[in-house]
């Protein structure tokens, strides 16, 4: 795999993520003494810091273009290390975090505070596999960082330029 194709699966994967974290995790449906409203929690809104991993990745991703190929792996070793605190995250306090983030919008909403008397405004809940898809998604992301920041890349093949010992033809040669 050469330098380019890991730069463009890393953008790729970055991408991804961006979406699958904009996309809802848990769709709520309040009674109608609620209003009957539909609310859609994101990615976003369960982890606001997913938005500055995204960018900073975007950041480094960039920075990489534009510097010597060893800046580039530094970058992604500090990126992938920082994305695996961020797996760890979410992992371990996904369900914890949603129902905050569902709590935090029903209150806002409503104005009822509390998680007995929201789960009586709740007319029904329906959970997306999106989050797996994400957690999916930055699995990628670390290992493509990793592969970048560890493994020798190949170099684009260049012009082969003549040696010392190939001589070029003289043109006027053939006029003496």
């Amino acid at each position: 795999m050469n330098q380019r194709n890991v730069m463009f699966t890393w953008l790729a994967s970055v991408l991804l993520m961006a979406v699958l974290a904009g996309t809802p995790w848990i769709s709520v449906v309040l009674t109608p003494e609620a209003g009957g409203q539909l609310i859609d929690i994101t990615g976003y809104m369960v982890y606001p810091v997913a938005s500055a991993l995204i960018l900073l990745q975007g950041s480094a991703l960039l920075a990489s273009f534009f510097t010597p190929v060893q800046v580039g792996r530094v970058l992604a070793g500090g990126v992938a290390i920082v994305m695996s605190w961020h797996l760890v995250t979410v992992a371990t306090t996904l369900v914890p975090s949603m129902g905050s983030s569902m709590g935090a919008s029903i209150e806002t909403l409503t104005g009822v505070a509390g998680l007995l008397a929201q789960q009586e405004l709740v007319s029904s809940t329906s959970e997306s596999l999106l989050w797996a898809a994400y957690l999916v998604a930055v699995v990628l992301n670390i290992l493509i960082l990793a592969i970048k920041a560890i493994r020798p890349l190949h170099a684009l093949p260049s012009k082969v330029k003549a040696g010392p010992n190939q001589i070029g033809m003289d043109l006027w040669d053939a006029q003496k």
